[in-house]
């Protein structure tokens, strides 16, 4: 079995490494936090999709909480990637 530590710092959700090793999420996230270790996480791309998606809706004229409601995006996730300049000249 492989370390629950260094599963959980290779960017396995607490979850997934739950159900491999047996033990409770709360354990493991004690224990990460005390390691001292860092998350490599991994980009969550349906998240990526839905927030560019409500941001071309944004774009185009739909209010943020439409677009929100819409596309399962959060209004902070679109509101970020619009101050950072996504949406534009992206297909």
């Amino acid at each position: 079995m492989s370390d629950p530590m260094q599963m959980l710092a290779d960017g396995m959700t607490y979850r997934d490494v739950s159900k491999a090793t047996g033990r409770s999420t709360s354990w493991l996230h004690t224990k990460f936090q005390a390691s001292g270790l860092k998350r490599n996480k991994r980009p969550n791309k349906s998240m990526k999709a839905k927030t560019l998606k409500a941001v071309r809706l944004v774009q185009g004229g739909m209010n943020y909480r439409d677009a929100a409601a819409e596309t399962g995006a959060s209004l902070s996730s679109i509101s970020r990637a619009i101050h950072a300049g996504h949406g534009k000249d992206e297909t």
